[in-house]
C-alpha cells in the first residue's frame, strides 16, 4: 500500500495532466445542476436537532475498515464515481477486496477520548464517529449479521473501548448509523 501512495501524483501534476477531463466533468456537473428543480428548505423543529445550528464547529469522523488503505468509506466498490476521474487503481477494491479489508482491521492505537480531548481543544462543540457505515460494518460486536467486530476483532467494542463502562463519551450527540440498504448490514 505504501508504494501505491508513493506513486500517487500531487494534486498540482494531477489537476495539470487531466485539466481538460476535469473542466469538461466541472461543465457536465454545472449543466445537470442547472436542470435541477429547487427543494424548499424547511428547517426542522424536532426537539433533538436544534442544538445544530448552533454548534457550527465540529468533527465527522469517518473510521472503518476502509481506514486500513486510506480508501473512501463504501464509495471504493464502486466503478463509476464522479470523482474519481483517470486511472486510479488503488481506490477502486470492488467487493471482494474491499470487504477483505475487515481481516485486517485491528487498531493499536485506538485512542478516542484523545482524539475528542483534541478536537475540543481545537474548539469544536460536537463530534460525531460512524459507528456504522454505508459498507455495514459495525464499530461494535453486533449480534446482528457477520459485518462487526464481533466476528473480525474477537468481539472487541471500539464504541466502548475499557469495556461497558467506558462507552465512548462524544461531545454532544454522536453516532451516526447508516440505515443504507446492505446485504452486510
Amino acid at each position: 500500500m505504501a508504494a501505491a501512495l508513493a506513486a500517487r501524483p500531487n494534486a498540482r501534476s494531477f489537476v495539470a495532466a487531466n485539466e481538460n477531463e476535469l473542466r469538461e466533468s466541472a461543465r457536465k456537473a454545472l449543466d445537470a445542476y442547472a436542470q435541477t428543480e429547487p427543494v424548499p428548505f424547511h428547517k426542522t423543529t424536532h426537539p433533538e436537532g436544534q442544538w445544530f445550528p448552533a454548534a457550527s464547529f465540529g468533527l465527522f469522523m469517518h473510521w472503518g475498515i476502509h481506514s486500513v488503505a486510506g480508501l473512501d468509506p463504501s464509495w471504493a466498490m464502486k466503478k463509476s464515481i464522479p470523482w474519481y476521474t483517470g486511472e486510479n487503481p488503488e481506490r477502486y477494491q470492488g467487493r471482494e477486496r474491499y470487504y477483505a479489508l475487515a481481516r485486517e482491521f485491528d487498531p493499536r492505537s485506538y485512542e478516542p477520548q484523545r482524539w475528542l480531548s483534541a478536537a475540543k481543544q481545537a474548539g469544536m462543540t460536537y463530534a460525531v464517529l460512524t459507528a456504522k457505515h454505508h459498507d455495514g460494518f459495525c464499530l461494535w460486536p453486533s449480534t446482528y449479521g457477520e459485518w462487526n467486530t464481533r466476528r473480525h476483532m474477537n468481539g472487541r467494542d471500539l464504541l466502548a473501548p475499557g469495556g461497558p463502562q467506558d462507552r465512548l463519551l462524544l461531545l454532544g450527540p454522536g453516532l451516526v448509523l447508516s440505515r443504507f440498504p446492505s446485504e452486510h448490514g
